[in-house]
């Protein structure tokens, strides 16, 4: 209906209804004369709200104002009048034309980020002015890293807001005590900033509330005691804070949750056997807190499959309670004060993927079973008497017959004082999988036919004494993934098979009395951790790098390399940490993305190097 014919039907109407009150001519003739009034009404009333209120222009400025971004220019589109129209981060509401969500993230896939290659910084504090934005759902200022300052308390009196996101940045002093009062709630990040204070009571009257992340904070004070009136909460994130008091019995009567962390706090007292009852709860960390009791029972059987209370003050025995309702990705009970043996029923789990039992009192034999075949000796490492020799003070020999143990996949036999040579017999162990070594006094040379060990995916060697070369056959050992012989006396040159070993990925020499060049093989092998360094290799660095290059860390430092450094580097999908240092290399260093996160440490103590992030050449 148009403006003018709702204004008709309004005149029509009240002519009516004067003429059955009144019966007067000359009253509904004079009121046919304010018709044009009432079409002037009405069509303010109905007419469409084309830009944002001058008062939510007013308070965004004013929270622009209070904000420094030097080097993306988010800001430089907020110009005008019309804060709806094209500002970045800011939504409006369609039909009012208030502004209903800020979101501004530090870290993003936005082209404006993807063209100044590198993730927000900004600076400042939160402008109070953004509470007068009354209409406000979301406000995400996210991941920039510098602004500071403290939450305006009056962010509480926001009714409609849904969504408060601030992680990653240096705000302090405390969450607003009337956090309550955003009974709207959903999701509450404030996760990686330097708030302090307690938890406010309140915030256990956010009934809403689906998603809290305090982590990495310096919170204090103790969980509140409601905490279980929060029924729709389904991730609480408290970890790396300086909380304390006991784990609320309450918070087992939050049904849908199904993440709790409570790790790297000051918690104490007992883990609420209720817990191992919660219907959807998967993951439990309470790693790094001053947890005192026993394991209850019902956690073994539970739902949860990643569970970690490390380093705290539990005792007693691991519940012998698994079943095929056991079903753990993850299940870490090192460094308490646990005592007995390994429960047989653990064999009977539906899964155990990575298993830490290490640092306890623990004594008698590991259960044989499927989930132990994968796991190394350091899953077990310092109990009181397992069927395990790592971490003790075991001298003498290697037993000479070692070879004939054919069935054997795990031997760990580090951090002792073991001293002789490694038996030849022990290239007979064909089955072996993992064999450490490591820490010890063991000289003389790697068995010659080390290859024969096809089975092997670790072997780790550093910290001995051994010399010699390295036999040619341990580059057919097709499944060796890890290879350590660091910190040893072994001479010879890198065998050029190396770097065609199909699944090796850490290769670490550091620390020996190598010589000759890199073999060329290793720049585009599957390798990603490389490490040479402190021996006597020469020549010149390969230049073979290709997008097949793949290297979280590479330190060739500390040797006799010459030469430029190859600009193929810079065609490697990623080079990480990158050292070059105490060498006689010349020459510019090449430009490429790999080395813009470097010092100039990575190229120090060379000839002649030049440019980036050394002097200009």
């Amino acid at each position: 209906m148009s403006d003018e014919n709702l204004a008709n039907s309004m005149v029509i109407y009240i002519e009516k209804e004067i003429a059955d009150k009144f019966d007067s001519e000359s009253i509904i003739e004079e009121f046919k004369g304010l018709k044009v009034v009432f079409t002037f009404v009405v069509g303010v009333l109905t007419a469409n709200v084309s830009a944002c209120p001058p008062s939510d222009l007013a308070a965004l400025l004013a929270f622009k104002s209070a904000l420094r971004e030097p080097y993306l220019g988010i800001f430089n589109s907020w110009t005008g009048t019309d804060c709806c129209n094209k500002w970045y981060g800011i939504t409006c509401d369609p039909s009012t034309k208030r502004v209903a969500d800020i979101a501004l993230r530090g870290e993003s896939e936005d082209p404006l980020f993807q063209k100044a290659k590198r993730t927000g910084y900004m600076t400042g504090s939160l402008s109070p002015a953004i509470c007068k934005l009354d209409r406000l759902a979301n406000i995400i200022v996210a991941d920039w890293k510098g602004i500071s300052g403290i939450i305006p308390p009056c962010i509480s009196n926001l009714p409609f807001l849904r969504h408060l996101d601030l992680v990653g940045n240096q705000i302090s002093g405390q969450i607003p005590l009337d956090i309550g009062n955003l009974h709207q709630l959903t999701v509450l990040n404030l996760a990686d900033n330097k708030l302090t204070g307690s938890i406010p009571t309140s915030l256990s009257t956010l009934t809403s509330l689906m998603h809290l992340d305090l982590r990495n904070n310096m919170i204090s004070g103790t969980l509140p005691q409601n905490i279980g009136n929060l029924r729709m909460l389904s991730r609480a994130l408290f970890s790396n804070n300086r909380l304390t008091g006991q784990i609320p019995e309450s918070i087992s009567s939050i049904y849908r949750l199904s993440d709790l962390d409570l790790s790297l706090n000051r918690i104490s007292g007992a883990i609420p056997a209720s817990m191992g009852k919660m219907a959807v709860l998967a993951t439990l960390n309470l790693d790094g807190n001053l947890l005192t009791g026993k394991i209850p029972a019902s956690l073994m059987h539970s739902g949860i499959s990643i569970l970690n209370v490390s380093k705290n003050n539990i005792e007693g025995m691991i519940p012998d309670t698994f079943g095929t309702k056991s079903y753990f990705m993850v299940m870490d009970l090192s460094y308490n004060k646990l005592r007995g043996a390994i429960p047989k029923s653990i064999t009977s789990a539906s899964y155990v993927g990575h298993l830490d039992l290490s640092h306890n009192h623990l004594c008698g034999k590991i259960p044989d079973g499927s989930w132990f075949d994968h796991l190394d000796a350091d899953s077990f490492s310092y109990n009181d008497c397992l069927c395990d020799l790592v971490g003790n003070q075991i001298s003498g020999q290697i037993p000479l017959d070692i070879g004939n143990l054919h069935q054997l996949t795990v031997l760990n036999l580090a951090d002792n004082k073991l001293t002789g040579s490694i038996p030849t017999s022990l290239s007979s162990l064909t089955s072996l999988m993992h064999l450490d070594l490591r820490n010890n006094m063991i000289s003389g040379t790697l068995p010659q036919n080390i290859g024969n060990l096809r089975m092997l995916s670790r072997a780790l060697f550093s910290n001995n004494r051994l010399t010699g070369q390295i036999p040619e056959s341990i580059s057919s050992i097709y499944r060796l993934s890890d290879l350590d012989l660091s910190l040893n006396r072994i001479s010879g040159a890198i065998p050029a098979s190396m770097g065609k070993m199909a699944v090796l990925a850490t290769l670490n020499l550091d620390g020996n009395l190598l010589t000759g060049k890199i073999p060329a093989s290793l720049m585009h092998s599957g390798i990603s951790i490389l490490n040479v360094s402190k021996n006597n290799i020469e020549g010149m660095i390969p230049d073979t790098f290709g997008t097949k290059s793949y290297f979280m860390v590479m330190d060739l430092s500390y040797n006799k390399l010459r030469g430029a450094i190859p600009k193929s580097i810079t065609s490697a999908s990623y080079v990480g940490h990158l050292d070059l240092s105490h060498n006689h290399l010349c020459g510019k260093i090449p430009d490429g993305s790999w080395f813009d996160h470097l010092d100039a440490d990575s190229f120090s103590y060379n000839d002649c190097l030049c440019g980036k992030p050394l002097k200009a050449c």
